[in-house]
């Protein structure tokens, strides 16, 4: 069975400028760039913490700690690594996540639960679907649970929003874009979140873990 692992780190405040400069330091200098671009610390911390993910699991799947050397884009703009390891980072609010699998695709997707104007966003759904958030108990929630497998779903495929969201197709742990079929599994990480993991695999084990902030400090990464 396929085996996917996913870890995940919260940051409700902002870390000392010492450590969070040691952990920058450790990006090639052109995401360090990009890293000094973001106005918020939040979007900051996200963006530097997704890659030290990326590098802890790296190290765990054999790929080593220079992977982020090692990084290809799609047309679409989605990171990947020749051969048979894929791997996905999310973020929401002030939580970052990332997943990899060998042998199989994956797409993540976590999602924060905010008070939106769900109607604002009745494009990306077919009339079914729509229908489906707006007599559910909990609408908002509903929304959330959409929301999470069609952005896993073109994460996974690598199209991103080139794909017309309200052209996927879902049945249970199942979507359908195309000719394409995938398979989820939606996760409880927090009871703040919505959370969803789809994969081209039929069969597949998540393995979830918290780091904690601690655990990041206590760990040197290469």
């Amino acid at each position: 069975m396929t085996e996917i692992k996913l870890i995940y780190v919260q940051f409700p405040e902002p870390l000392e400028t010492s450590i969070y400069q040691y952990y920058l330091e450790q990006l090639p200098k052109d995401l360090q760039s990009k890293n000094a671009r973001y106005h918020r610390w939040q979007d900051r911390h996200l963006h530097l913490f997704g890659k030290i993910l990326l590098i802890r699991l790296a190290i765990e799947f054999g790929i080593g700690s220079q992977v982020l050397s090692q990084l290809a884009y799609t047309k679409h703009d989605r990171p990947y690594l020749e051969g048979e390891v894929d791997f996905n980072i999310s973020h929401t609010g002030t939580t970052v996540a990332c997943a990899i699998t060998r042998g199989a695709k994956v797409g993540l997707d976590i999602e924060r639960f905010s008070e939106v104007e769900i109607s604002d966003f009745g494009r990306i759904h077919n009339s079914e679907q729509w229908n489906q958030i707006k007599l559910a108990k909990d609408p908002q929630k509903a929304f959330f649970d959409f929301w999470t497998v069609k952005e896993s779903v073109i994460k996974a495929d690598g199209k991103g929003l080139s794909i017309p969201l309200d052209q996927i197709l879902i049945d249970q742990n199942r979507a359908f874009q195309g000719n394409h079929q995938w398979y989820l599994q939606r996760l409880d990480l927090e009871d703040t979140m919505a959370c969803c993991v789809a994969s081209d695999q039929k069969e597949f084990k998540i393995i979830t873990e918290k780091i904690s902030r601690e655990q990041i400090y206590a760990r040197n990464v290469c």
